[in-house]
């Protein structure tokens, strides 16, 4: 067992120099396509999709690329309720949706097989939220309703905060391509974002109470180990 571990790590070894080794010239041009995808942390390599979503990269020119990402996310649960005649009851429900779309132009300084870029980008995005309570009673009393509520809900995993944000950011990064038709690219960014909450609406019966947030804002260089992986077709 240990003699065929070692040739399999041979094996490994030697293909993985092959590629790293072997001749790769990019052919990019005016109309080349990608399709995008992360890789989000490198202690924990976790496969997960352009910026939240799908993205998509075009080139203008052998030198310049736009890439483009779509975000969309709609989680949900059920509070069920188990009432004992002759009492009645009304399931609870959470929901949050996301949206959201960004923009990159990216400039290629070089054509070769590492390939350095700077460039420009914003992205918008924006989630909405809203939880309805369990109630029971002979007959039910009437479900409190929560739109955007502070502090957000969590929902199957996944967070959600009622807001939206809008950031523009510089960025600049290197692009490796491991044959001409997968590459990889890691990138730090220098950005601004403002975050602007929304309302809080509570809706009692006939009775709404709306509660106002602020706006935030931040300024800083991410490089959380974000690698991109391109397809090119």
């Amino acid at each position: 067992m240990r003699e065929i571990l070692t040739a399999a790590g041979v094996g490994v070894f030697f293909l993985m120099g092959s590629v790293c080794y072997a001749q790769v010239t990019p052919n990019l041009s005016s109309g080349t396509t990608a399709v995008l995808f992360t890789f989000d942390g490198l202690n924990t390599i976790r496969a997960d999709n352009f910026d939240g979503g799908a993205g998509f990269k075009y080139f203008l020119s052998e030198e310049n690329a736009i890439r483009v990402g779509l975000q969309v996310s709609k989680a949900s649960s059920t509070e069920k309720t188990n009432p004992v005649a002759p009492a009645t009851g009304t399931d609870g429900k959470e929901e949050g949706t996301t949206f959201g779309i960004s923009l990159a132009l990216e400039r290629h300084l070089s054509t070769a097989r590492v390939s350095p870029y700077i460039g420009i980008g914003a992205g918008f995005s924006t989630t909405s939220t809203e939880a309805t309570n369990a109630v029971t009673g002979n007959p039910p009393p009437a479900q409190g309703v929560a739109k955007n509520l502070d502090g957000g809900h969590t929902i199957g995993g996944t967070f959600f905060q009622g807001g939206s944000t809008l950031e523009v950011f510089a960025l600049g990064g290197f692009e490796f391509f491991l044959t001409e038709e997968v590459s990889f690219s890691a990138e730090y960014r220098l950005g601004y974002a403002k975050i602007s909450q929304k309302d809080e609406e509570v809706t009692f019966g006939t009775t709404t109470t709306t509660t106002a947030f602020g706006d935030s804002s931040l300024i800083n260089i991410n490089s959380s180990g974000l690698f991109t992986l391109a397809i090119y077709h």
